[in-house]
């Protein structure tokens, strides 16, 4: 199990020295806020900007990776789905009170 102590250590030990201007971020947020359209998301300062991509790249690079798996599960065109089938249910969650006896059917 992962805990926030690393998470926390690392963000102490650049506190205070990030390449950032308050100031300066303060009044990029003021104008992201009055933007006709304002952003979503608004990275502040090019270390945000940099990590960002960073994860971004990653995440394309994991969805690139599966994208077979992930487009196998589409149904042939023309089928339905039976949900209603209790072969297509999930399996309860562990210690779930709910249970699907697919021998049964």
């Amino acid at each position: 199990m992962q805990h926030s102590g690393p998470h926390r250590a690392a963000t102490l030990a650049v506190s205070g020295r990030q390449p950032g201007d308050p100031a300066r971020a303060a009044a990029a947020i003021a104008v992201a806020v009055d933007a006709e359209v304002p952003p979503l998301r608004l990275l502040l300062g090019s270390d945000a900007l940099a990590g960002t991509r960073a994860r971004l790249k990653r995440l394309r690079g994991e969805i690139d990776a599966n994208e077979a798996l992930t487009a196998s599960v589409d149904l042939e065109e023309g089928s339905v789905a039976r949900t209603s089938d209790p072969a297509w249910a999930l399996p309860p969650l562990e210690g779930s009170p709910v249970s699907v006896d697919l021998e049964g059917r």
